[in-house]
């Protein structure tokens, strides 16, 4: 006599065994789609933060230090003239001096001054030494 429970119980056996591998094959599809999106996610982002910390570097090192300053009076205790000594701050490109605006400041009086061909009030000139 045959015994047909154990015969179905091999082909059961069998069938399970191929879902587990189609489970299995699946689950590797998804782990490696996955890993790509991660991995261009990683890339972009760098290259996002590479930018980002070139612009700030550039935003905070262009600029120039003051290494001396001297005043020209009329012969009485008011500054006619005022001569800045500068030159670029550590890692600082090429500074356009045209471009640049000065924020002078005293005790009594605050003003914003722009590049200009000549010495009126709001303006500065540059000379190269």
């Amino acid at each position: 006599m045959i015994n047909t429970q154990n015969s179905n119980s091999e082909n059961d056996r069998g069938q399970v065994g191929i879902g587990t591998l189609i489970v299995f094959i699946a689950m590797v599809l998804v782990a490696a789609i996955a890993a790509g999106v991660l991995i261009n996610t990683a890339g972009s982002l760098q290259s996002q933060a590479s930018d980002t910390g070139t612009e700030t570097q550039q935003a905070v090192a262009n600029q120039i230090e003051v290494v001396h300053a001297y005043g020209e009076t009329d012969g009485e205790d008011t500054v006619d003239e005022l001569n800045l000594v500068v030159k670029k701050s550590a890692g600082s490109d090429v500074i356009d001096m045209e471009s640049l605006t000065l924020q002078y400041t005293s005790d009594s009086m605050s003003q914003t001054l722009e590049h200009g061909d000549t010495t009126e009030s709001g303006e500065f000139g540059t000379a190269a030494l």
